[in-house]
């Protein structure tokens, strides 16, 4: 009873504070609220209507965050917004890395949850091609990914550590150089998903409901 009572506060906070949920960076936590057709979902949720708030799931269903549920409210509204221009700032440079990350491994996708990567390896490949250099330079040129030095390893060592930062990555192993990729890239690219169907969406002026339901 105690451990369920537990959990049920670690998922209720990490929501609240607007973190994804996925197995990668929180294992028990995404696996908590996967148990039993969505059981602990719904009783998560009763708590959260409370705050004007409820659950929601990636369109890949591997990671689960926060959302309003009255999007009208003044306060929901100004949350939003302010959500919605950060991820805006972020959205280029991250999708240049998503870019140059499937140069480098030769994938035919973006990342997805639990996808691998290791910073010798992206960091030998940079340096043997000219035109990845310069690809990573654009990236970490300005916004929030920006580094002043002018060699790749630091440049990429700055990058990988502010998307740890931002949760799109977490490390794991012994060497301090592997990372597995998070739900957190899900939600972006559900992010981007909207944006192609819904021109003008940069406008926050008037967000519509639609976008509503996608931040929290």
């Amino acid at each position: 009873m105690s451990k369920s009572t537990s959990i049920f506060e670690r998922v209720t906070t990490l929501l609240l504070s607007g973190k994804v949920i996925c197995a990668t960076k929180y294992e028990d936590e995404f696996n908590w609220l996967g148990y039993g057709n969505g059981i602990n979902i719904e009783d998560v949720n009763q708590f959260l209507v409370r705050l004007n708030r409820t659950t929601r799931a990636t369109n890949e269903k591997d990671g689960y965050f926060c959302a309003y549920l009255d999007q009208t409210v003044d306060s929901a509204s100004s949350d939003i917004r302010k959500f919605f221009s950060e991820v805006i700032n972020d959205i280029a440079p991250l999708v240049h890395w998503l870019s140059l990350v499937q140069s480098v491994t030769g994938s035919d996708r973006p990342l997805r949850t639990g996808d691998q990567l290791s910073e010798s390896v992206l960091l030998n490949a940079i340096e043997s091609v000219p035109d990845y250099e310069a690809r990573l330079m654009k990236v970490t040129d300005t916004g929030a990914f920006k580094s002043v030095t002018s060699e790749s390893k630091k440049r990429l060592s700055t990058l990988l550590s502010k998307l740890v930062e931002k949760d799109y990555l977490i490390k794991f192993g012994s060497t301090g150089s592997l990372y597995k990729a998070t739900a957190k890239w899900s939600m972006l690219y559900d992010m981007l998903d909207f944006i192609r169907l819904h021109e003008g969406v940069e406008d926050q002026s008037q967000p519509e409901k639609e976008q509503m339901d996608i931040f929290r």
